[in-house]
């Protein structure tokens, strides 16, 4: 005996579950975008076809995602906060994480204050642009917050890759408003304070204040890698102390051993 059950809307494809018996187990055929068969007893069955079903409408809820590129990043992105993920047709990490930000792009998909988008930088638009303006080195590269001045307030993802993370992530992310010289009202006061600041210097003095700026981001960066060089000297040092004293401890126990095997033999003889 089989029967079927068929749901559709105008998004969604069609999710059909049949149900019938072979050898006197029950079988269960979904099939929408793919199909499965599932061969199982007892309450097994609704726990599946629920697991099924909710990967479908899951998938059938996605939008397709925003491309951004060269083109179209400043109007696209204006006025909004962002989270776009940088990847490449051929990386496998992106590949699985494709589904998820498809689902999470469909969340905010009629939000005009955010936006979930994705770069292709594998293209000749798009390459030289991933790595020199947003310093992608990798795939996939997640970016987040602020998109003013074409990058340069972003900052990187780097928690876990499954839709309830980021979700809950975007969510708080989001609720933090701009804050730059167009979007005062969502600044601090400290923050509001040094960019009026800015805005009252000259010319000049605003390349003094970049200049002194990346000065101190360099010897920062140059203090930075002294202190991991020393920890690395400090490593070497530790793992080395650490492989003597283990051969020194293995040795001993082989004579242990050697001994005890002797006494052992020498026990057996008499």
């Amino acid at each position: 005996m089989t029967s079927s059950h068929h749901s559709s809307n105008y998004n969604s494809p069609i999710i059909a579950c049949s149900f019938e018996r072979k050898n006197n187990l029950p079988i269960i055929t979904v099939s929408g975008r793919s199909s499965f068969v599932l061969e199982m007893g007892g309450a097994k069955i609704v726990q599946a076809v629920l697991a099924w079903i909710a990967v479908f409408v899951s998938t059938a809820n996605a939008v397709e995602v925003l491309s951004l590129t060269p083109s179209n990043y400043a109007t696209a992105t204006a006025n909004k906060i962002v989270f776009i993920k940088f990847f490449a047709p051929w990386c496998g990490h992106c590949k699985e994480l494709a589904p998820v930000w498809e689902q999470l792009a469909a969340d905010y998909a009629d939000s005009d204050k955010y936006l979930i988008a994705e770069v292709d930088c594998t293209t000749p638009e798009t390459q030289s642009w991933c790595s020199d303006t947003f310093d992608v080195e990798g795939f996939p590269t997640m970016l987040y917050g602020d998109p003013f001045r074409e990058g340069a307030l972003l900052e990187e993802y780097m928690d876990e890759r499954d839709y309830e993370t980021l979700s809950e992530f975007a969510e708080e992310m989001f609720a933090t408003p701009l804050c730059n010289i167009d979007h005062l009202d969502g600044c601090s006061v400290e923050t509001k304070e040094k960019l009026e600041e800015y805005v009252r210097m000259s010319l000049a003095e605003v390349d003094e204040e970049i200049e002194r700026i990346e000065t101190e981001m360099e010897e920062l960066e140059d203090e930075f890698e002294d202190a991991i060089d020393e920890l690395q000297e400090k490593y070497d040092e530790l793992a080395t102390e650490h492989q003597i004293y283990v051969a020194g401890l293995s040795k001993e126990i082989h004579m242990i051993l050697d001994i005890q095997q002797m006494r052992e033999q020498a026990s057996t003889s008499e």
